[in-house]
């Protein structure tokens, strides 16, 4: 059942990118149709020149926009995403934006509710969890220690940097 969020028509939008993973974008966007009212939000896809069965899905759906990039995508993943999401931004026509990866899977529309709490309150720019949870232990502490000894490094390259 698509939840009523009490909050005005059109001031939230989803914003996704897509880059050959069907299923799961498939799964993604079936549970915020499922979830949402989707007359109180704007669903926009960026398509990130997939050449698969994901983009034909996609243009099935009359209730998202779509947006195709095929042209000047960079190669690098991290650097293709976040570009696609610039790109998405530009359609957005709502107050708020909720991005949202392919594998981000929508429990329940609480989370809106939640998220704009934060938001409407001014508190916050942006809310949201920072990492993914039910992390494995080992996981975790690789995580962590990967974030320690970047730290570490910037820390160690400024003070080498300051006495030259």
């Amino acid at each position: 059942m698509n939840a009523n969020l009490g909050f005005k028509n059109k001031e939230v939008s989803i914003l996704l990118v897509n880059y050959k993973t069907r299923r799961l974008t498939e799964l993604c966007l079936s549970l915020i149709k499922e979830k949402f009212d989707l007359q109180q939000m704007q669903i926009i896809v960026v398509d990130n020149d997939s050449r698969d069965d994901s983009l034909s899905y996609l243009r099935s759906l009359d209730w998202i926009q779509l947006i195709e990039r095929t042209e000047g995508v960079p190669k690098q993943g991290h650097i293709a995403h976040s570009s696609a999401l610039d790109i998405g931004m530009q359609a957005v026509t709502s107050k708020f934006v909720l991005l949202m990866h392919t594998d981000t899977l929508v429990k329940s529309s609480l989370i809106i509710d939640l998220l704009m709490e934060e938001m409407l309150s001014g508190q916050a720019v942006c809310a949201g969890p920072a990492d993914q949870r039910n992390r494995k232990a080992l996981s975790r502490t690789w995580r962590s220690s990967k974030r320690f000894i970047r730290h570490f490094l910037r820390k160690e390259s400024r003070r080498t940097d300051s006495t030259g």
